[in-house]
């Protein structure tokens, strides 16, 4: 319960994330529909799981997933995705210092 001074560091990899949007990119192209979402079947005959459906897995709609091909969008929306839930875990630290490095 005492207060802590220590401040939380998010290492967001740049070619990690830049490959990741890469592949939703190329996925959209590959396998989009008329709307440019992919199509459920589609998706089914690729043999290892697309970076399309491990965001669907994780809740996502087709309509915020192509946002995902820009690769800012996975360090705006991650890292504050990660503060909440470790609030909610209770980490104690002091959140006004984190910061994100690549």
């Amino acid at each position: 319960g005492a207060n802590v001074l220590l401040p939380f560091a998010f290492h967001c990899s740049g070619n990690s994330i830049k490959d990741s949007a890469d592949k939703i990119a190329h996925e959209s192209e590959e396998f989009g529909d008329i709307d440019g979402f992919p199509p459920q079947v589609a998706l089914s005959k690729v043999a290892a799981k697309s970076e399309w459906e491990i965001l669907r897995s994780q809740g996502f709609s087709d309509f915020e997933i192509i946002d995902f091909e820009d690769p800012y969008k996975w360090l705006m929306y991650f890292p504050p995705s990660a503060v909440e839930d470790l609030r909610d875990y209770g980490l104690g630290c002091d959140w006004r210092r984190s910061f994100v490095t690549t």
